[in-house]
């Protein structure tokens, strides 16, 4: 069986890492755990948070944890 070579993967691989503005990119940049707490307004004392999370692929609208935070930002909230 021949199998052709996967010309994105190839192209990003050559490239991504060598632009000023990469727009084939699917993903944001990846942060530090520090980064992720700092955003987050927790010191490192809260760690111990993170150490019972599962590093999984979640879920696709993203989880009620999440959402309730998302919304929580804002008075007003409209579902979609």
């Amino acid at each position: 069986m021949h199998i052709h070579p996967f010309a994105v993967e190839i192209w990003m691989n050559e490239w991504e890492l060598k632009c000023e503005s990469n727009l084939a990119e699917t993903c944001v940049e990846s942060l530090t755990i520090g980064e992720l707490l700092q955003l987050a307004e927790k010191d490192t004392g809260y760690i111990s948070d993170l150490t019972e999370m599962k590093l999984t692929y979640g879920e696709i609208r993203g989880s009620k944890r999440l959402l309730n935070a998302i919304s929580g930002l804002y008075q007003a909230q409209q579902r979609c």
